[in-house]
């Protein structure tokens, strides 16, 4: 895989998904300059909502951009060890994202009680990949749910469990089959499927594999190291 090409689609996707956000904020504040002497106006108060909640929305998506496709060759977050990243420090970038859906609502649960281990820092890029996952799971959650995140580690192998459960699932057939590939190009990289391309990458790097099971109601990741 052509590490320039993956890094320029991911790019465009960061672009694509914060345009329609600042546009929101964009026209918000133009209608309260282009209004500031009717602040009573209904519409007033509906674009300076817009303004406070997109702001909210949009730097809550930057910190999670952040985290997933930035370098891993630096500290995670407040994490002082090289190349590590905190399972707390994840969940609570995960949950600040989630809280700041407007549309859609996330129940997202980690099972601490199924650590087998004291220490709960892993290798960064096996954390951007559990965030990865766990942001695909919740694409595919069309009416909200619950994603349940279950970590087992035990001497020098790891096993992470990713179940969303949902009233609706939407089944990504060609997603599904990127993440779980074993041997893959990068010919038929876009913009809408370069996400999976990118967690498949991360799952070369930390020599991972990855299975996906489905149903009506559910769907469910597992990597395995």
């Amino acid at each position: 895989m052509n590490n320039i090409k993956l890094a320029q689609f991911i790019s465009v996707k960061i672009f694509h998904d914060f345009a329609g956000g600042l546009g929101a904020i964009s026209n918000g504040i133009k209608y309260c300059i282009d209004n500031q002497h009717q602040l009573n106006n209904k519409l007033y108060g509906l674009a300076f909502d817009t303004i406070k909640i997109g702001s909210t929305n949009l730097l809550v998506k930057l910190q999670l951009y952040r985290q997933m496709y930035g370098s891993a060759s630096k500290s995670y977050g407040d994490n002082k060890l090289y190349h590590e990243a905190n399972f707390d420090e994840i969940r609570a970038v995960l949950d600040d994202y989630f809280k700041a859906l407007i549309n859609t609502k996330i129940n997202l649960v980690f099972k601490d009680e199924f650590f087998h281990v004291k220490d709960t820092n892993i290798d960064i890029s096996t954390g951007k990949l559990l965030m990865c996952l766990v942001i695909s799971a919740q694409d595919a959650l069309l009416h909200g749910g619950d994603i349940t995140v279950k970590i087992y580690r035990k001497q020098d192998k790891s096993q992470i469990n990713i179940l969303a459960k949902g009233k609706s699932i939407k089944n990504n057939e060609e997603q599904n089959f990127i993440l779980t590939a074993t041997d893959l190009s990068d010919d038929n990289i876009t913009l809408f499927n370069v996400h999976a391309y990118y967690v498949y990458y991360l799952k070369k790097m930390v020599n991972a594999s990855i299975s996906c099971k489905h149903g009506e109601d559910y769907i469910s990741y597992i990597i395995e190291q």
